[in-house]
């Protein structure tokens, strides 16, 4: 299994989904109940019947870059959501990313001291984990749980895996320890010195994405100005940004040294090289533990426009 840029922990957290999967098998809420009881307190939220409470720390960020104080609430969808995400149009990259945030905003309610976050601010990277959520809390009379194949690394035995929010594991993979030794728990960031200055880093969220989406499409930006995206990675979750922030940024680049310059970009293309959207389980034939990369046969849309034959037997 891949080392995670997060910690042993999240390694573990992985190992025990593996572990317990003979459980889900048997009944398929039981682990998520599990990990979803040890919950935040959420006194002051007024939830909705069927609603969950999460604590960031069991996100594929494991909450890191939020504040916290931050608790998450989420709801089932209505069928007047379900039908606006039905008219997705997958072509286009950005009615998906606000197809996506549509879905987020409407289920999803945070609350933390920092007044400016919402729920868009969440991050990119702990989307589809809490998408799957607000799936499996959504459909309960009509169970359709999404299947995949994949094949055991170890003794290539063929798998029809369901497919669950507490089976999505690290998502973002690969050899960022480094950056992480450096992490500031009081700032809940990644603090990088470089020279005499200190960067601060952190992963992008849903709302900034989107926004650096809309720029580069709408203004038909070359590669060089491509560079303006770096900017979600050097604010904090919670700071929304305009496409006049992503504007100035341009022109305060030029103003860096070419060793600030590669040591952002050597950071978001690190974090961008290492994304990976896994599903974790246990082969049913020799018992190892098997990652296998997300797909969606039919589209983002079977997120939650499932179909009859996607039911469970």
């Amino acid at each position: 299994m891949s080392s995670s840029i997060f910690d042993d922990k999240n390694e573990e957290y992985l190992r025990k989904l593996i572990d317990a999967d003979e459980n889900l098998e048997e009944n398929a809420s039981l682990s998520l109940e599990r990990i979803i009881s040890a919950q935040l307190p959420t006194s002051d939220i007024r939830e909705m019947e069927g609603s969950k409470s999460i604590p960031p720390s069991i996100l594929p960020s494991r909450g890191l870059f939020y504040p916290e104080d931050l608790v998450i609430t989420i709801s089932p969808l209505k069928v007047k959501q379900i039908r606006h995400f039905s008219t997705i149009d997958e072509t286009d990259e950005i009615d998906i990313a606000t197809k996506l945030n549509f879905i987020v905003n409407s289920s999803i309610r945070v609350q933390t001291k920092n007044k400016s976050f919402s729920p868009t601010s969440l991050l990119d990277i702990d989307r589809l984990y809490l998408l799957f959520i607000v799936r499996e809390i959504t459909f309960v009379e009509f169970p359709s749980v999404m299947k995949l194949e994949s094949k055991c690394h170890e003794c290539e035995n063929i798998d029809m895996v369901d497919v669950k929010a507490e089976r999505l594991g690290a998502v973002k993979q690969g050899s960022l320890e480094g950056y992480l030794s450096t992490y500031s728990k009081n700032d809940r960031c990644i603090s990088f010195t470089i020279g005499s200055n200190v960067m601060n880093f952190y992963l992008p969220s849903m709302e900034n994405l989107e926004v650096a989406r809309r720029e580069i499409v709408k203004d038909d930006l070359t590669e060089e100005e491509h560079d303006r995206f770096m900017l979600c990675f050097l604010v904090p979750p919670g700071k929304k940004l305009s496409p006049s922030d992503f504007a100035r940024f341009e022109e305060e680049m030029e103003e860096w040294s070419p060793d600030t310059y590669m040591a952002v970009r050597s950071f978001v293309s690190a974090v961008n090289s290492s994304y990976s959207i896994d599903v974790y389980y246990k082969c049913s034939s020799c018992g190892a533990g098997v990652a296998t990369p997300l797909r969606f046969h039919r589209g983002i849309k079977e997120l939650f426009v499932p179909e009859l034959s996607d039911r469970s037997a």
